[in-house]
């Protein structure tokens, strides 16, 4: 266990949809204190609600970052920080700019907090260009996903940012064993680190309330669904349930005719738990 350390770690937006770095970061924050960097997504924003409503969102965090803190307080040992950023990376003076303009408010910051000789640690292959600039005692890429295959994603893009991260930091941790052989060619030390389970949150009081007939989903809903599936699994078991939680960011009109298919949109991660406690089989 990492003990009495100082941490800068750039992820997503703390606390907006709780995932793997999240999880990790909040396990070592009893012990050591951290300074979390929201970054922008390596997507180049369209013009869609969903795009314009995440662009509202940084705008008001770069504005108004109290406000924000005041909303959803903060763990103990943990500052957030959200750098003005242009999410145009594919031009280069833009994120030279982008580099500036990070770097500076993070040095000012960790001045502010006494860090020196930080351990940096980043999910994000789009921070290639910050790592190495805080005078790191170590760094460390989490490597949770193959990002050139994400949808809207230019593959052309992050492929060579994710080499450049690769190449600058001391350690790659991995989260499957596919991930793991794809990225060991890169750097002498990559280690496989698989995702884990928060028992005691899921952990659920009495008895279990199983349903064969409820099929359960829970995540982001995006490009990433095979609608087509979800559609003929539901044609195919008019007599099964299909449960999906979580955010919706893109075209389900044809899936919501399907009456056993079941949307719940937005759970927070406190009421997962209970939510979920009727289904015996995930998607």
């Amino acid at each position: 266990m990492i003990k009495d350390r100082q941490l800068i770690v750039f992820g997503e937006d703390f606390d907006r949809h709780p995932h793997c770095l999240e999880h990790l970061v909040r396990r070592l924050l009893p012990y050591n204190r951290v300074l979390w960097v929201e970054t922008i997504g390596m997507r180049s924003p369209k013009f869609s609600f969903y795009d314009l409503r995440r662009v509202t969102e940084k705008l008001k965090s770069w504005w108004s970052p109290k406000k924000k803190d005041l909303a959803r307080p903060l763990p103990d040992n943990l500052t957030r920080l959200s750098p003005f950023m242009i999410p145009y990376n594919q031009f280069g003076i833009i994120r030279q700019l982008n580099k500036y303009l990070v770097v500076k408010k993070v040095k000012r910051a960790m001045q502010t907090l006494g860090f020196k000789e930080p351990l940096v640690l980043t999910s994000i292959p789009s921070t290639c260009d910050f790592v190495g600039e805080f005078n790191d005692s170590f760094s460390v890429y989490y490597c949770v996903d193959e990002f050139s295959l994400w949808p809207g994603i230019n593959p052309k893009i992050v492929g060579p940012m994710e080499k450049k991260l690769i190449s600058k930091v001391d350690l790659v941790l991995t989260t499957s064993t596919a991930l793991l052989e794809d990225k060991n060619d890169l750097h002498p030390r990559t280690e496989l680190l698989t995702h884990g389970v928060d028992v005691e949150h899921f952990r659920l009081t009495g008895e279990s309330k199983g349903n064969r007939k409820k099929v359960g989903f829970f995540g982001l809903i995006d490009e990433r669904l095979d609608q087509q599936i979800l559609w003929g699994l539901s044609k195919r078991f008019p007599g099964v349930e299909f449960h999906m939680i979580g955010e919706v960011v893109v075209d389900i009109s044809g899936l919501k005719q399907q009456r056993n298919i079941i949307w719940y949109g937005k759970v927070a991660y406190a009421d997962l738990p209970k939510a979920i406690q009727d289904f015996s089989v995930f998607i």
